[in-house]
C-alpha cells in the first residue's frame, strides 16, 4: 500500500537520516533523503512527495522554516513533519502556525515518527483522491 507513497527526508546528520529512512522504508515508503535544505528542496521539486519530514535546523543557507515555507507555496499538496531539538520547540510551534503538520523532537521516537507519517501521508491521500474526483466531475458535468 505504502509503496506509491514518497517520503522525503531532510536531514544533516547522517547517523539520524539513515536512521529515518531505515524506519520508513520497513513501513514501505518510498524514502528519499537530502542532507541539506538546497539539496531537499531540489530533490522536492523533481519529486511528488506525501510528506517531508525536515530537521529545523539544516547545515547551508536553508533552513527547516525556509524549507517548510517553500514546500507550502507549491501548489501540490504536501504535508511537512518538523523534527528539532528540545530548545527550538518554540520555533516548531511557530512552524505549525505556519502550517506545519507536526514537529517531532529529537530524540526521535521512531515508532512515534512511524505514526505522524502515516497520518500526515493519510491526510494527503485523501486530498489528492478527492483532487483527482473533483476533476474527473468537472470533466463529465463541466
Amino acid at each position: 500500500m505504502n509503496q506509491a507513497i514518497e517520503i522525503l527526508i531532510i536531514e544533516d546528520e547522517p547517523g539520524h537520516r539513515e536512521a529515518l529512512v531505515e524506519a520508513l522504508e520497513r513501513e514501505g515508503y518510498a524514502v528519499s533523503a537530502a542532507a541539506d535544505g538546497h539539496d531537499g528542496l531540489e530533490r522536492f521539486a523533481r519529486s511528488d512527495p506525501y510528506v517531508v519530514v525536515t530537521d529545523l535546523k539544516l547545515g547551508g543557507s536553508i533552513d527547516g522554516m525556509e524549507v517548510l515555507e517553500r514546500v507550502l507555496a507549491d501548489r501540490r499538496t504536501c504535508e511537512v513533519v518538523m523534527i528539532t531539538a528540545h530548545g527550538s520547540v518554540d520555533n516548531c510551534k511557530e512552524a505549525l502556525r505556519k502550517g506545519a503538520y507536526d514537529y517531532i523532537e529529537k530524540p526521535i521516537d521512531l515508532d512515534l515518527l512511524r505514526v505522524v507519517v502515516k497520518r500526515a501521508a493519510e491526510k494527503v491521500r485523501l486530498a489528492r483522491e478527492n483532487r483527482r474526483l473533483h476533476d474527473r466531475l468537472d470533466e463529465k458535468f463541466g
